[in-house]
Order: C-alpha cells, then sequence, then structure tokens
C-alpha cells in the first residue's frame, strides 16, 4: 500500500514502448514517441543505438522539484 518506485514506472514505460513498436525490426531503428508515467520518450538514432532526446528541466521551489514550463 505504498506509492511504487520509479525503477517501477521505468519498467513498465520500458515495457508499452516495446509492446507499442510496429514489430521487433523497429526497435533497431526509430521507435514511436510516447508519453510515458515516468516521462516522454522521443527517438532519434545516434550511432545506431536509440537514444531518448527528450530532457526533463526542473528546479527547486521551496523544497520541491518542479518541472519547468
Amino acid at each position: 500500500m505504498i506509492e511504487p518506485s520509479e525503477s517501477a514506472y521505468q519498467g513498465y514505460d520500458a515495457m508499452m514502448l516495446v509492446g507499442k513498436s510496429k514489430n521487433a525490426e523497429a526497435l533497431p531503428g526509430n521507435l514511436i514517441d510516447q508519453r510515458g508515467l515516468f516521462s516522454t520518450y522521443r527517438f532519434k538514432q545516434v550511432n545506431g543505438f536509440n537514444e531518448n532526446r527528450y530532457i526533463r528541466l526542473v528546479q527547486y521551489e521551496g523544497y520541491k522539484l518542479v518541472e519547468v514550463r
């Protein structure tokens, strides 16, 4: 009865990305952009590998981290 860890959210997002790719041959190439539970994923192929090009900027407001808009 506690909140799942960040690793659980990342794992869920990874499985959804693989499941939503059209087929196994799509994995080395471009994957679809997706907003997951943990982050947004925008992939670009770099040196033959997929790299997430989405970066979240955060800042402290009081004692909490909030996303910069």
